[in-house]
């Protein structure tokens, strides 16, 4: 079980089988306590080498103190 059917530039030799086999592994219990589930693709290892664009920890605080100051509005209504 490779777990890479279906990404883009890999072909599994097994095909069908090898998704099925390697999504069985999660026992049907818990998948049915799981209601949302999405296919995220694999992250390349050429993304996680190079430097990601950082945001600007003062970009950061005021993000933070307009969502601190909209709670705080909402809680004095009440």
């Amino acid at each position: 079980r490779c777990g890479m059917a279906g990404e883009p530039g890999y072909r599994c030799l097994r095909g069908d089988r090898c998704r099925t086999d390697y999504q069985a592994r999660i026992s049907g219990p818990l998948l049915d306590r799981i209601d949302l589930r999405i296919e995220v693709p694999a992250v390349s290892a050429s993304d996680l080498i190079r430097p990601d664009r950082a945001e600007k920890s003062a970009a950061v605080a005021l993000r933070v103190a307009r969502a601190r100051r909209i709670q705080r509005e909402r809680f004095e209504r009440l």
